[in-house]
């Protein structure tokens, strides 16, 4: 087996081992989903998909098309389990993620294709990070930190390296690690707040 196989191999698997908990979490309400959020990645998810298999990039893609349908799945949960914390920020970051869609759906060069993807996928990771911050206890960490791996391991699983075929799974590595950071420096602070004031509250 080549070097490439094993690398999607082994990130299909680590993306399926961070979905089960991830998916149970959800269904015992543990976890609460952005709707807004997991709708606009599913469907940048899946054109990137194809996006990548157009451009060449071989074996690597299949880990995007696994994420794509496990994405579709966690959409469909958050229409029953998700959070219902919805802002006007938020409806403006999901606004601004479709406005994006549309100016992706009538360009025409792959290169302006993977910027407008890959910035309105950030625009709709807002809604997860500022619910995340409000209340980190309502993600599964488990769940990001894989994912910055399994990313990882799809870049290197690429059969070419090009703007098209990789900025948005380099994005995708960092945003993953970025609220996998958030979650665990936000329950170290909630936890101390906790501390703190339950020692001040013995005092009084």
């Amino acid at each position: 087996m080549e070097l490439k196989s094993i690398y999607v191999l082994t990130a299909t698997l680590i993306s399926l081992t961070a979905y089960i908990p991830y998916v149970r979490d959800v269904l015992n309400g543990k976890t609460r989903p952005h709707i807004f959020s997991w709708f606009v990645w599913s469907t940048l998810t899946g054109i990137a998909f194809f996006g990548q298999v157009a451009g060449g990039a071989g074996s690597g893609a299949l880990v995007l098309g696994f994420t794509t349908l496990a994405c579709f799945f966690i959409t469909i949960l958050s229409l029953k389990k998700g959070t219902r914390d919805v802002k006007p920020v938020d409806w403006l970051a999901m606004a601004g993620a479709l406005v994006a869609l549309f100016f992706w759906l009538v360009t025409k060069s792959p290169f302006w294709s993977v910027i407008i993807i890959t910035a309105t996928d950030l625009l709709a990771t807002f809604p997860t990070i500022r619910k995340t911050y409000n209340n980190p206890y309502q993600e599964t960490g488990s769940f990001y930190l894989l994912n910055t791996v399994k990313f990882l391991l799809a870049i290197m699983a690429l059969d070419k390296y090009t703007l098209i075929t990789s900025l948005y799974l380099v994005y995708l590595l960092l945003a993953n690690a970025a609220i996998f950071l958030l979650i665990y420096l936000r329950r170290r602070q909630v936890k101390d707040e906790t501390i703190f004031f339950l020692k001040n509250s013995k005092k009084k």
